[in-house]
């Protein structure tokens, strides 16, 4: 059908050039079946369009101003490369003009995304989105639904235009740069090239693979801080902490008793057992103690008398003034007495 069209058309053609007149075609039918085809000296059809008005062409597709204006049920397929404001690409798609050179607009939405289909074997299930993803929305989401993993390949800078580091964030006056929550999984820190060492954090609690140090910027540091597996050692001048001969900040840990808390050791005696394991220190602290009580404790001896010293606690005797006194736990809490205590070491 489309042969005899363009002989016609062939024929008639000249004569609206000189006319200047509009060249028509009116095909045998409405449902696509008969179509109008421009074909090349050789009988290659190069361009094609049927009566539904789809458009088949073989060589390239300039769109410009001054054309009809598509429809939202229209849509333009090309198979192989465009171009779109330039005569060159650098594949399938490629839009060469100035900015913005890609508008995305929501329209009546009021949302708007950009959809990726990166699975061959799966084409309809969306691998990836950028944009924002519903209605009404003010946050910009980027998110990979095939791997959850998002890769940058050069420095990332939050807050900076010109990041010095592979993440540099700058908080621009806000009271907090940066916050890491992770209320059931890890959160885990590894030096660049290196997998052996770590910091890791659990549900609760933080674990080192090997010493920390943090240090000021000199080769003598004012402060430093070293932590190591279940230990913490201070050194330097840290926030005025105290500092013992060999300039080892040092822990200070107080606490006291309770009335309760005396046994009997003899008719005369009692004594209490002060545990401060939970302090952490690394060896015997030097300790002072005193005696705290509602009444009568003053005339009580020995409190400040320590015996087995050690990292995790201390024991103290007391007895009364009178050696021939007897004294006994009720006695104590009859009198409230109860140890105070102040360890200091490292």
């Amino acid at each position: 059908m489309y042969k005899a069209i363009t002989v016609l058309i062939a024929f008639l053609f000249p004569f609206a050039m000189l006319l200047g007149a509009d060249i028509s075609a009116t095909l045998d039918s409405n449902d696509g079946s008969s179509s109008f085809a421009v074909l090349d000296s050789g009988s290659t059809v190069n361009a094609k369009i049927d009566s539904d008005g789809n458009i088949q062409i073989k060589g390239g597709l300039r769109l410009d101003a001054g054309g009809l204006k598509c429809t939202t049920s229209e849509m333009l397929i090309v198979d192989g490369i465009a171009c779109i404001g330039g005569t060159s690409s650098l594949g399938n798609l490629t839009v060469d003009g100035s900015a913005p050179a890609i508008a995305v607009k929501a329209g009546a939405a009021d949302h708007v995304y950009i959809n990726f289909y990166a699975d061959s074997d799966n084409p309809a299930t969306r691998s990836a989105w950028f944009g924002y993803g519903s209605a009404g929305t003010d946050i910009f989401s980027l998110n990979n639904l095939q791997g959850d993993v998002f890769r940058f390949y050069d420095r990332v800078g939050i807050g900076n235009d010109a990041p010095d580091f592979q993440l540099d964030v700058d908080s621009g006056g806000s009271t907090q740069t940066l916050k890491l929550e992770s209320d059931w999984g890890q959160l885990r820190f590894l030096p660049y090239n290196n997998t052996g060492n770590y910091i890791e954090s659990g549900n609760a609690d933080w674990s080192l693979s090997r010493d920390l140090i943090i240090a000021g910027p000199s080769a003598n540091p004012l402060a430093k801080l070293k932590l190591m597996a279940g230990t913490t050692e201070v050194t330097g001048k840290l926030f005025g902490a105290a500092t013992n001969s060999s300039s080892h900040a040092l822990r200070i840990v107080t606490g006291e008793g309770v009335p309760t808390d005396w046994v009997a050791y003899n008719a005369y005696t009692v004594t209490m057992v002060v545990n401060f394991s939970f302090a952490g220190f690394t060896s015997a602290p030097t300790i002072f103690t005193s005696m705290g009580g509602a009444t009568s404790h003053y005339h009580l001896v020995g409190f400040d008398d320590i015996y087995g010293r050690s990292a995790t606690g201390f024991q103290v005797y007391v007895s009364d003034k009178g050696p021939t006194t007897a004294l006994t736990p009720a006695t104590m809490q009859t009198m409230g007495a109860y140890i105070m205590w102040t360890a200091i070491g490292k």
